[in-house]
């Protein structure tokens, strides 16, 4: 096979190495947005995530909440093989304006942090950043979120959310999921941009 226009002499030329693999734009609401991968027998739409080391998932979510707080219960992520029985997630953050941080013991969903919600104002938005990897080989699995929260610029509740989780199981990563906690789930316009990390090879 031939390789990528990316790969000279068996170097990787390409500078940062990530590559877009898909993107997805809420047209109306939803309790959860799914990225399937690989092997995942589904008849859904799969990347092919196997040449990655890792991926990079980039977006930004509105939650529709009817009451008068700003933030709904944590939104959660799965990650794994066979994401609907993967729930050995371990995890620790750190969130808030006052440097709240945790341990979460062992879970059946993995912790990823506060989505902004308003039942009207359009200023409100969360905006991340999240990795996961490694996607093929046989190791624990991980994911790194940088999560921020703008409410209306209001300085003194916009937030800054860190959070690792670790999944205590070695398939592959087929599946990504990001679930809401607001009552009403994530609403339209909210969109995630998926991209792979490619390997730096050397001769």
């Amino acid at each position: 096979m031939a390789d990528a226009d990316y790969i000279v002499d068996g170097v990787l030329t390409e500078g940062e190495a990530w590559v877009p693999l898909a993107s997805s734009t809420l047209s109306s609401g939803a309790s959860q947005i799914t990225v399937y991968l690989n092997d995942y027998g589904s008849g859904n739409t799969q990347l092919n995530t196997s040449q990655y080391v890792e991926l990079v998932v980039i977006g930004s979510l509105r939650a529709l909440h009817g009451g008068t707080n700003e933030y709904t219960s944590p939104t959660t992520v799965k990650f794994g093989q066979s994401v609907s029985l993967a729930s050995g997630y371990y995890q620790t953050y750190w969130y808030g304006v006052s440097q709240n941080s945790d341990f979460k013991a062992e879970s059946s969903d993995a912790y990823f942090g506060y989505c902004a919600s308003n039942s009207a104002d359009a200023n409100i938005f969360t905006g991340f950043i999240s990795r996961f990897g490694p996607v093929s080989t046989g190791l624990f699995k991980t994911a790194e979120h940088l999560v921020f929260n703008d409410v209306n610029y209001q300085s003194t509740e916009n937030t800054l959310g860190l959070s690792y989780n670790v999944l205590h199981e070695d398939g592959l990563i087929d599946m990504i999921r990001f679930q809401s906690g607001a009552p009403s789930g994530f609403i339209a316009g909210s969109r995630i941009d998926v991209y792979g990390v490619l390997p730096r090879m050397v001769q």
